[in-house]
């Protein structure tokens, strides 16, 4: 009985983890941007506004990247009961 090798299962695994980060990388920064819950003046009345911004973008694309990643993880899971 041959074992599967499991680098593509991670591979597919680290794609998602990076599409996440990606994703909620570019939604912070768009709110950033747009600014409609008044989110530059809570950073700049902060004591560290560079620091603040970069755990603000931080804190999101690490929640999406895990958010995707363990969707992915469930999908890949599902697919592969179904085979």
């Amino acid at each position: 009985m041959r074992r599967r090798s499991e680098w593509p299962f991670l591979l597919k695994l680290a794609g998602h983890l990076a599409m996440g980060a990606s994703l909620g990388t570019g939604l912070a920064l768009v709110l950033l941007m747009m600014d409609t819950g008044r989110i530059i003046e809570m950073i700049v009345s902060s004591a560290q506004p560079r620091m603040t911004t970069l755990v603000f973008v931080g804190v999101l694309g690490s929640t999406c990247a895990v958010g995707a990643t363990v969707t992915g993880l469930i999908f890949m899971l599902a697919e592969d009961d179904r085979t």
